[in-house]
């Protein structure tokens, strides 16, 4: 069976954050969807926050465990999976600033570029966005 047979419809947000975008059930357990483009205060996102979870023209879910918790991050879009020798990765570009800077736990060079790792413990913090200082 699919995975994504486990989703339901998302349903609206009720809090007070922005980037909370509703609430899924995944195999009967209740979990927080939270905006990734709104979290790190991009551009306003591509995704809607209306989706049925499964449709790719409306974003994807990444399901996220931390030691606190269980969410899931609306992305616009999913590539490859990647590999990288341990050594490679490096802090966060410095020419990256504010709130995607202080995300990030550091980066993986790529020939056209980097591939940024987010530290989702930081993602997760509530209390995180006031700790930030540009």
């Amino acid at each position: 069976m699919p995975s994504n047979s486990f989703l339901s419809k998302q349903r609206p947000n009720k809090s007070g954050y922005s980037y909370i975008c509703g609430l899924i059930n995944l195999r009967g357990q209740i979990i927080t969807v939270i905006d990734l483009q709104r979290r790190l205060e991009m551009s306003e996102p591509q995704t809607q926050s209306t989706t049925n979870l499964v449709d790719a023209a409306q974003g994807f879910n990444i399901v996220v465990c931390s030691a606190h918790e269980v969410v899931s991050l609306l992305v616009d879009y999913v590539g490859d999976v990647l590999e990288f020798a341990q050594n490679s990765f490096q802090p966060p570009p410095a020419t990256l600033k504010g709130r995607m800077h202080q995300m990030l736990a550091g980066a993986y060079p790529l020939p056209d570029g980097f591939l940024l790792v987010l530290d989702a413990d930081k993602i997760l913090d509530v209390n995180f966005t006031s700790q930030i200082i540009e």
